[in-house]
């Protein structure tokens, strides 16, 4: 996926950089955890593919006097790895880990780290992603363009058993809500067309007939309420049905 460089900007200003070098101590290096954190602090996990962006969320966290980082990985199977060593209250995690199987990366989680809270970040306005992601068990979701002014407080208010929903995020899962539905196979072949691939290609790759393949082409249309294959792929990607690699 093509990276904007601008994405970054956000979460690094120079002040937060120059705060972040000064206070190292605060991020608790995997090989020598805190033997227990202070009732009035936070422990918190990052999950982000991108090492840049997470040099931008340590930054972040190393600046709050209560929130200390635990761990920070690529992979959601190193926090599982790690937790019997750093046991984090907050789990950061990038919503758009691997396009749809965000989901499954929260619910692992979830239910392998139960005593722990879970936050998406992401762009906000892919419906499918944020449906998800709730759907999943997440309790809050933080627009990547607002991590830095954002991320203490929804951390803070995980920790306490509240939601953290920023305003156009909760548009976006209302609007999500009023539409059509569609089945997790439809789902599929939506995001398989916005590949563009062929009938036949998809299906082989689902192991159906072609026939099948039509039918349930016809019925995303239907539902998506557009008149091709092409105003179809567009769809698919402002929703979040697929992402552009």
């Amino acid at each position: 996926m093509a990276q904007d460089p601008s994405r970054y900007l956000p979460l690094m200003p120079p002040h937060v950089r120059n705060a972040a070098a000064a206070r190292r101590p605060h991020v608790q290096s995997m090989s020598t955890p805190e033997p227990g954190l202070a009732r009035d602090r936070i422990g918190v996990a990052v999950v982000d593919t991108d090492p840049l962006a997470r040099e931008g969320l340590r930054a972040i966290i190393a600046a709050e006097d209560n929130l200390s980082l635990l761990q920070e990985t690529a992979q959601v199977n190193s926090i599982l790895a790690g937790s019997s060593r750093a046991r984090p209250d907050v789990i950061f995690v990038e919503a758009g880990l691997a396009s749809e199987h965000a989901g499954a990366a929260i619910r692992t989680l979830r239910r392998s780290l139960p005593h722990a809270r879970v936050i998406a970040f992401g762009l906000g306005n892919r419906e499918e992603e944020v449906f998800h992601v709730f759907e999943a068990g997440a309790v809050g979701y933080v627009v990547r363009t607002s991590i830095r002014r954002d991320l203490a407080a929804s951390i803070r208010r995980a920790r306490s058993g509240l939601r953290y929903v920023p305003p156009e995020v909760e548009r976006c899962l209302k609007q999500r809500q009023r539409r059509p539905h569609l089945t997790c196979r439809e789902g599929t072949v939506l995001a398989l067309l916005a590949q563009a691939r062929s009938n036949a290609a998809i299906a082989a790759l689902l192991g159906i007939s072609i026939g099948t393949v039509k039918l349930h082409v016809r019925s995303v249309l239907a539902k998506l309420g557009v008149e091709d294959r092409a105003q179809a792929a567009v769809v698919a990607m402002e929703r979040g049905f697929a992402r552009v690699n």
